[in-house]
């Protein structure tokens, strides 16, 4: 390796281990592995081949009717009555599973890849993790936290 690109920071810098899920794992047991693991985004393993992947997003968007889109102020709302006792009454928790949700359509990087690669596509997607793949298997994840420790943290290698 050139002098020149001595301090380059590659993906496998940044990466964490996060295990998978299943596609037959409910949105309850994907949406509390992600807060324990503070996993902003979670690949959806079978048979060591990444078939989708859940965004924290994406855990929330189930619950928002599609007309929200088309409303551009709720200041004046307080409650939204029926709406509001469906989504926290737990109706949902185990109604959905991951297969249901996941992106199948999603971009990667690499762990030699440059961590720039990896700021650039969470940027362009406005996601804030990204997996990591390797000879078409799952790696890791990396997240806009643990760039911006890596880019502001005192960690070197």
């Amino acid at each position: 390796m050139s002098a020149e690109y001595k301090n380059t920071i590659l993906v496998k810098h940044v990466m964490r281990k996060v295990s998978p899920v299943c596609e037959s794992d409910t949105l309850r047991d994907v949406a509390l592995y992600m807060i324990k693991e503070a996993a902003p985004v979670i690949a959806v393993v079978e048979n060591e081949i990444v078939r989708g992947v859940i965004y924290i997003q994406d855990l929330i968007d189930p619950f928002i009717p599609d007309y929200f889109n088309y409303l551009s102020d709720f200041q004046f709302v307080k409650t939204f009555g029926y709406l509001d006792a469906e989504v926290f009454s737990g109706y949902f928790k185990g109604l959905f599973l991951a297969h249901d949700i996941m992106r199948e359509q999603f971009d990667y990087v690499e762990p030699e890849d440059s961590i720039l690669k990896a700021m650039f596509y969470m940027h362009r997607k406005n996601i804030t993790g990204i997996v990591v793949i390797e000879d078409g298997k799952y790696k890791g994840i990396v997240s806009r936290f643990d760039l911006i420790g890596r880019l502001y943290g005192t960690d070197t290698d």
